[in-house]
């Protein structure tokens, strides 16, 4: 994830339209503090991608103005600090990497989607069926 915060600030530099992003890292150490980045017209294109990876979420504030909102979880944190590691050495805590991170980094946002997807679905406890409820089950998946 810390690859893909990298890439969003280095394309705000490289290939703005209106707005260029000067200051890659105090944008970042902003978007960790405060928890948010200042609207401008061009932040629905630059971090799209952060909102598929659910790193943060956009708020319009007015017509084509949007504001990158971090959802504050402790893995976008590491990840904002693992971006602001690799903007100012080139390198990342490789302690943090592991090796479903790196596939991840190297699909598209299909991929990442089914990841997150899954690990959702993980996390939801499951429920045990009563007898009664095993029966009518059964009869639904025989067709009885």
């Amino acid at each position: 994830m810390a690859v893909k915060i990298e890439s969003s600030e280095r394309k705000g530099q490289l290939m703005e339209e209106r707005y260029r992003i000067n200051y890659p890292v105090a944008l970042l150490n902003k978007l960790r503090d405060q928890k948010w980045i200042g609207a401008n017209s061009e932040a629905a294109h630059q971090y799209r991608n952060l909102v598929d990876l659910h790193v943060g979420r956009l708020v319009q504030t007015s017509g084509d103005k949007f504001q990158l909102h971090l959802i504050d979880t402790p893995e976008n944190i590491r990840a904002v600090d693992e971006a602001i590691s690799l903007i100012r050495t080139g390198q990342m805590n490789s302690s943090s990497i592991d090796e479903n991170a790196r596939i991840a980094l190297s699909q598209d946002e299909t991929y990442l989607n089914s990841v997150v997807s899954s690990a959702t679905f993980r996390k939801k406890t499951k429920v045990a069926l009563l007898d009664d409820e095993k029966d009518e089950v059964e009869q639904l998946l025989l067709d009885l």
